[in-house]
């Protein structure tokens, strides 16, 4: 589960909109590998990275009420350090660095009120 908040400037125009956007927040793995007790099975547990999204979002009005919104970004996200037991040895796991997640999104947007 990933759970952003933050903050976007840009410009509203009649039938464009263009804002820069910057939020942070967290990442919720549902399951990480966090010990191997004996061969053969494995158990799992929830691991927490903080995420940062920053990027580009372009919305075009086609009507009065309907839009097209374009959305670019790159989700930043970093990992912790963890430790895993095997077999009753615990050995720390450095944590893998710095993720960066490419992503483009786009779609139909619907006014309640119009402008």
């Amino acid at each position: 589960m990933l759970v952003l908040g933050g903050l976007r400037i840009g410009t509203d125009r009649a039938d464009t909109n263009v804002f820069l956007k910057a939020r942070i927040g967290g990442l919720r793995s549902e399951a990480a590998l966090r010990a191997i007790p004996e061969p053969g099975s494995a158990h799992y547990a929830p691991a927490y990275a903080s995420a940062y999204d920053i990027g580009l979002v372009v919305e075009r009005r086609i009507t009065k009420r309907l839009a097209l919104r374009v959305d670019a970004g790159d989700l930043i996200v970093s990992q912790r350090a963890a430790t895993i037991t095997i077999q009753g040895v615990r050995i720390k796991v450095p944590a893998p660095g710095i993720e960066h997640r490419i992503q483009l999104m786009a779609g139909l947007g619907w006014r309640a009120k119009p402008r």
